[in-house]
């Protein structure tokens, strides 16, 4: 099987075949994320997510602007609703795709070397994703592959309930 190149998470496509869900807000100063990592909102200004975020806004569309002060810029961010499918390559536990990991919750893994974001396979405590497919463009059995996958809504902020 090949080896896939690891890529930014993306949106694949929604279910309804409209539009993905896009807002911009403000961002938090100093901040350093890439389109395709996980956000979140503090004190009204989007922040990069760290490892196994108890609350995601969404995923970034925009690059951060590193600017002195919040509120300087705003962003893009895509708000992951059940309508809306990500599509995400495989890391850890071998990071091999697999037809028996479709139906399975997974983790994420923020590789913070090359500021990507992928759906952790060996992480059996941290779930933040389910798996609903695998990408029509790699093979199964491919290192890397790409998952379709989506938010476990727990986990959304701006569905998270108290």
């Amino acid at each position: 099987m090949s080896t896939i190149a690891q890529q930014a998470m993306i949106v694949a496509f929604t279910f309804s075949g409209n539009a993905p869900n896009l807002l911009s807000f403000p961002e938090a100063s100093s901040q350093t994320f890439k389109a395709g990592e996980p956000v979140y909102l503090s004190s009204g200004y989007v922040t990069e997510c760290g490892d196994d975020p108890s609350a995601i806004l969404g995923i970034a569309a925009d690059d951060a602007h590193n600017a002195a002060s919040s509120g300087l810029y705003e962003v893009g961010v895509y708000l992951p609703t059940p309508d809306m499918v990500f599509e995400a390559n495989v890391y850890g536990g071998g990071a091999i795709t697999a037809i028996t990991d479709v139906g399975r919750s997974m983790g994420l893994y923020r590789d913070t070397s090359n500021s990507k974001l992928y759906v952790d396979k060996g992480d059996t405590a941290n779930h933040r994703v389910v798996v609903i497919g695998l990408s029509k463009k790699d093979a199964v059995g491919d290192t890397y592959g790409r998952y379709l996958i989506q938010f476990e809504q727990k986990y959304l902020q701006l569905q998270i309930t108290s």
